[in-house]
């Protein structure tokens, strides 16, 4: 293979790690593109050649997930949905199987540039972002945020076109690989490193702001973690705390944040009912209520795929909570991933779902271990694969991520 086709196909995988910024539509077409360029070289190369047995059991399990509900599409009724779960879930099948096949033709230095870009883009993303508050007069768009019109969420919201929680875990995700590269290099005072902890400071003041409270706890634990690992040096140390103790601070400061908070204090173990108003409600506890009242009858088999929200559908229909986001007007899923699994394939079902996300566990360095730590923990309060942007995320590094070895192209040029 020619070296500009080489560089040409790495090139293109690079981009896609902007995905934050081109939007769902473009993200979709530049995977498409980028899926018909990754078959041109599996037919003009032969790549699939080069295939080994670890090779195809490594393509089974990490493709598992779209297998698994590709197998239940022939014994679901409602066919339109089922399609619409297998084109928006389609990078579950093409991340691997593409990159697998033609790992001999990626660079060692791809991830690391993919993860640039990714870093890169959720940077540009958010600072776009605050340009517009800035330019509505950040006190005037504070003031008029309430629980009603959290303003400062749906300025995040809407021109991000991302769901909050999971524009959170990309922003905590870039804002830790800049960490451990900024804790990772012996001279710390630096031009460069000053720019670092600006992006990481854009990045989680705009996560407070929203406040994804989840993706904040991550950065916390995370982030300590990696400063006593990574560097001995006191001053260090005790800068990084105080910055840490400011990030505390701020989420009991700001007004977006605050309220969020108060959101877990004054969350009562009710179920939702008609004498409740809207800020009284903990939709969370009636969707696990009748999660658990779903799986005990089911956990062994679960209900399958197509199943899941009609069972709870029928369980929400006995709350007699009315107003305009009860449980008729919007449609509320399981919120956690593996309860989601759990409810569609059984307990065995589940046992699986570990497996097909901690395969990669014997190769993981420093970034693939905090990467699938985020997923997961994030995976305890939403379904991460309900959304094409959680899909994409998880699909594309974790694939990366995989099959990162720094030998691949030296062995393929020859």
């Amino acid at each position: 293979m020619k070296k500009s086709k080489i560089d040409l196909y790495n090139y293109a995988t690079i981009l896609l790690g902007s995905f934050p910024i081109l939007g769902l539509k473009k993200s979709v077409l530049a995977i498409i593109l980028w899926a018909l360029f990754s078959l041109i070289i599996l037919i003009s190369e032969k790549s699939y050649r080069l295939i080994e047995k670890k090779d195809k059991l490594n393509l089974v399990i990490l493709t598992s997930y779209y297998l698994a509900f590709l197998i239940s599409f022939f014994f679901i009724e409602d066919k339109k949905l089922a399609t619409r779960f297998l084109e928006k879930n389609v990078a579950f099948l093409v991340f691997p199987l593409f990159m697998i096949i033609n790992k001999s033709f990626f660079y060692k230095d791809t991830l690391r540039k993919s993860l640039n870009v990714f870093i890169i883009s959720n940077i540009i993303l958010a600072s776009y972002i605050w340009i517009v508050i800035l330019s509505n007069g950040y006190l005037k768009v504070m003031k008029s945020d309430t629980y009603y019109n959290p303003v400062i969420r749906n300025f995040f919201s809407d021109i991000s076109q991302i769901h909050l929680p999971y524009l959170g875990i990309l922003f905590v995700f870039s804002s830790l690989v800049i960490l451990n590269d900024l804790f990772s290099t012996q001279k710390k005072i630096t031009y460069f490193n000053a720019f670092r902890c600006l992006g990481i400071s854009l990045l989680i003041f705009s996560v407070i702001s929203f406040a994804a409270r989840l993706s904040l706890f991550l950065f916390i634990i995370i982030s300590l973690f990696l400063l006593f690992k990574k560097t001995s040096t006191v001053y260090v140390k005790i800068s990084f705390i105080v910055s840490i103790l400011v990030v505390i601070f701020l989420v009991f400061s700001i007004p977006s944040s605050k309220k969020r908070i108060d959101e877990i204090w004054n969350a009562k173990l009710i179920l939702p009912n008609k004498s409740q108003k809207s800020e009284e409600v903990n939709f969370r506890y009636g969707i696990y209520h009748c999660v658990s009242f779903v799986l005990k009858e089911n956990w062994i088999m679960g209900v399958g795929p197509g199943n899941v929200q009609k069972k709870l559908d029928n369980c929400y229909a006995g709350y007699t909570y009315k107003n305009y986001d009860d449980y008729t007007k919007i449609e509320y899923n399981s919120h956690n991933q593996y309860l989601d699994i759990w409810l569609k394939y059984g307990i065995f079902g589940l046992a699986l779902f570990f497996v097909f996300l901690l395969w990669g566990i014997k190769n993981m360095n420093l970034h693939y271990g905090i990467f699938i730590f985020i997923i997961m923990a994030a995976m305890l309060t939403e379904n991460i694969f309900d959304r094409q942007i959680g899909v994409v995320f998880f699909t594309f590094f974790n694939t990366l991520f995989f099959i990162n070895r720094t030998d691949y192209f030296e062995k393929s040029i020859n």
